[in-house]
């Protein structure tokens, strides 16, 4: 988030959940960057999303299973595991198999071919820009 003042919402917004100009989705972010899994989260909400987030890959599965969301925006480097064998274990997983998987790294040198071919949805490198993240969730 290169500029956080783009995105700016009223506190009665973020009380009530965020404005609701798209559909509310519920958003994992996984990603072991402290502050930007943190970051994203905020954003998202403050974006009227319900959101959630993981650190590592068995968090990610174990908060997935619980918190069943629509989207997942996946590092695909953790500290404990490749992102995208995590995407290809969540596309086996009953009631996550159609859940919208986001591989997204900081990497640019990443070949986006293996992140589709492991199940992902969509490639995108960080960092992502809130203008996108609204499309990427419209």
């Amino acid at each position: 988030m290169e500029n956080p003042q783009e995105f700016k919402a009223s506190r009665s917004e973020i009380e009530a959940g965020g404005p609701s100009l798209a559909p509310r989705r519920r958003v994992l972010v996984v990603d072991d960057n402290l502050d930007y899994v943190h970051s994203l989260t905020v954003l998202l909400r403050a974006m009227g999303h319900e959101a959630d987030f993981a650190i590592n890959a068995t968090v990610a599965m174990a908060v997935a299973k619980s918190f069943r969301p629509d989207t997942i925006l996946l590092d695909i480097s953790l500290p404990d595991g490749d992102g995208r064998l995590l995407a290809d274990e969540l596309r086996r997983e009953v009631g996550l198999d159609d859940v919208r998987i986001v591989c997204v790294t900081g990497r640019t040198h990443e070949d986006p071919r293996r992140s589709l071919q492991a199940g992902c949805d969509a490639h995108y490198v960080k960092p992502l820009d809130p203008a996108e993240i609204e499309r990427l969730l419209a």
